[in-house]
């Protein structure tokens, strides 16, 4: 083989090298197992506000009020629940997780870890920051490692980069960590449901409890099938949201409207759900009569299947009984005069 070749292999070689001791760098202290945050429990047992963003803006925005949880979604709207789990996941994982390995500290490579700042261009980074009575601290968040095991970080006044033994979890958009399903009944809180548009039925639970019955049913019909009903039921007590909308006159007047649903719950509260759309977007809105709850402040952006569940008729529960039992006792007569005396 020539000497060309051999240099060519040489300088692969070097390559390969340089870019494995971009992220090993300082050796000496290349291996740790000590927690991301010293006394982060203090902080938890203290923790005010949560805040996450990046490049594009707020992800998350939340603040303890009283013990509950809010996230603020618009300036100048109420705030919105947070959804208690991933909050509580994403602390619990900083309370464990652990400094497992060194990387690079040089700026100009933060961006293959994806832990450049966020002012910077094709920032890909999370800023996480937690503040509390007694401290502050804050956490960029990178690409997850290649194994899929642990994420890259970085604290932001630092220039050592690392990866830790977990992966931390940020929210997707600024709706990912709220509150759902939008309604917070259970199916058997749900007394009556009615559908009062051209198409109108109704839906109650029978007084033992133990299942719905729908009104106005014929002699003739029958379900289709037993849990119809609360098919329903659950498709309203489970509905979840893509996005939140501000409640704007001038949106609710672009909707087209394909359907209007009173619902009683329990405590004797009242509200009615009206799901509408624009081209192939899907929308619901509540109101109630009593009070000002969370869920009565905003429109919905709700998934096209989630609305083809609660946009029924008659004909979608019903179905009519077979005719060897709708049509019993003419069949009971013809039997009897087959086998008796021919008539006169």
């Amino acid at each position: 083989m020539n000497k060309s070749f051999w240099f060519l292999v040489l300088f692969v070689v070097a390559a390969l090298a340089g870019g494995l001791w971009l992220f090993q760098e300082p050796v000496e202290q290349n291996k740790r197992s000590e927690p991301i945050f010293k006394d982060f429990r203090r902080t938890v047992d203290t923790l005010q506000s949560v805040t996450i963003t990046n490049a594009q803006g707020t992800l998350f925005e939340a603040d303890n009020e009283n013990g509950v949880w809010l996230a603020s979604v618009k300036a100048g709207q109420p705030k919105y629940p947070v959804a208690k789990q991933h909050l509580a996941d994403l602390l619990q994982t900083l309370t464990q997780a652990k400094l497992l390995e060194a990387k690079t500290r040089k700026a100009e490579n933060f961006s293959q870890l994806g832990l450049q700042a966020l002012y910077a261009q094709d920032s890909i980074a999370s800023l996480i920051t937690l503040e509390s009575s007694s401290s502050s601290k804050s956490l960029m968040v990178g690409k997850v490692a290649t194994s899929g095991h642990g994420s890259f970080i970085r604290k932001p006044s630092e220039a050592q980069t690392w990866l830790a033994d977990r992966y931390i979890e940020v929210p997707v958009d600024k709706f990912a960590w709220l509150q759902q399903p939008i309604l917070p009944y259970q199916a058997e809180d749900i007394v009556s449901i009615s559908r009062v548009d051209h198409d109108s039925w109704n839906i109650v639970r029978d007084p033992q409890n133990t299942g719905f019955k729908l009104s106005d049913i014929s002699q003739r019909s029958e379900l289709k099938y037993d849990a119809i009903l609360k098919s329903i039921i659950v498709s309203i007590t489970d509905l979840k949201f893509e996005r939140l909308l501000e409640k704007e006159n001038e949106l609710l007047d672009s909707l087209e409207v394909l359907t209007e649903l009173e619902i009683l719950a329990v405590e004797n509260v009242s509200l009615r759900l009206v799901v509408g759309k624009i081209k192939e977007q899907h929308f619901v809105y509540l109101s109630t009569t009593d009070e000002n709850p969370y869920w009565s402040n905003w429109i919905y952006q709700i998934s096209s299947f989630s609305a083809q569940q609660l946009v029924k008729s008659m004909s979608d529960f019903i179905k009519d009984k077979p005719s060897s039992e709708t049509g019993s006792d003419s069949t009971f007569m013809q039997f009897s005069i087959d086998e008796g005396e021919s008539p006169n």
